[in-house]
C-alpha cells in the first residue's frame, strides 16, 4: 500500500475499533488529566528502541508490564487473542502505537504522572486502546518523528492521548481543550487531507448512526422481554 491507502485504511480501522472522537468529548465523566508539559516531556523521552520497526511492538509491551518491581501490572501476562493487530500498516503506524505503550508503560520506570493513566490490572486493554488512538487515527496524519522535532505535533499527540483516557489537559475545561485539540487536529488542518477528512467524517457519521440504531434496537428488544 502507498502512504495515501496506509492514511484511510488506518483510519477506517480506528472507526471500526470503536474510535469516536464525538463520543468521547461528549462523555460526562471528562476530567482534568496530567499537565501537557507531563506528557509532552514523555513522548521527548521515548527510548530508541520504540521508534525501531526492527524490534517487535508487542515485545515491548510485554517487557513493560513485567518490569521488576511492576507491582500490580506484573501479573498481566496473557496479551488478548482480539488484540489489534498494527504492525502491517507501515512505520509511522507502528511508531504512534509504541510511544502509546511508551506514555502508559513508563510510569513503571520514570515514575508516576500527577494523575494516574491505565495503570491497572487491564493494562494490555488499556494500552492497546491508546494504541489505537496514536497509531490509527493521529500518526497517519501527523508523522511520529515530527513529534520530537515540531512542539504543535506533539502536543497533538498528547491531547489525543489524554482524551483516550478521558482527560483533558490540566487547567483547561471540555471547550477550551477541544478547540485547542481541533485547532492542531491535523487531519483537519492540513489542506492536503481535505478529501481524506471528508471520508474520515463521512464514515464515522455513518458508524455512529448505525450504532445508535442498534442500541434503540436493543432497548426496544430488552423492554418488550
Amino acid at each position: 500500500m502507498n502512504h495515501e491507502q496506509i492514511r484511510d485504511e488506518a483510519l477506517n480501522r480506528w472507526i471500526r475499533s470503536g474510535g469516536d472522537e464525538q463520543t468521547l468529548w461528549a462523555d460526562p465523566q471528562l476530567r482534568p488529566g496530567p499537565a501537557l508539559a507531563e506528557i509532552t516531556a514523555r513522548i521527548s523521552a521515548t527510548p530508541a528502541e520504540f521508534l525501531d520497526p526492527a524490534v517487535d511492538l508487542r515485545a515491548l509491551v510485554d517487557q513493560l508490564v513485567c518490569y521488576p518491581g511492576g507491582g500490580p501490572l506484573a501479573p498481566s501476562r496473557n496479551r488478548p487473542p482480539d488484540a489489534p493487530v498494527l504492525d502491517d500498516l507501515g512505520d509511522d503506524v507502528r511508531a504512534g502505537a509504541a510511544i502509546a505503550a511508551w506514555l502508559l508503560g513508563s510510569q513503571l520506570t520514570l515514575g508516576r504522572y500527577s494523575v494516574d493513566i491505565g495503570m491497572t490490572q487491564q493494562f494490555y486493554l488499556v494500552s492497546d486502546l491508546a494504541a489505537e488512538m496514536l497509531g490509527l487515527r493521529v500518526a497517519p496524519v501527523a508523522p511520529p518523528r515530527t513529534w520530537f522535532t515540531d512542539d504543535e505535533r506533539r502536543e497533538e499527540a498528547a491531547r489525543w492521548f489524554l482524551l483516550r483516557f478521558g482527560l483533558v489537559p490540566a487547567g483547561e475545561d471540555r471547550d477550551a481543550a477541544r478547540a485547542a485539540l481541533d485547532m492542531r487536529d491535523s487531519l483537519r488542518r492540513d489542506r492536503a487531507f481535505a478529501a481524506a477528512r471528508e471520508a474520515y467524517e463521512h464514515r464515522a457519521a455513518v458508524v455512529s448512526a448505525m450504532r445508535a440504531k442498534a442500541a434503540r434496537e436493543a432497548a426496544q428488544r430488552y423492554g418488550h422481554e
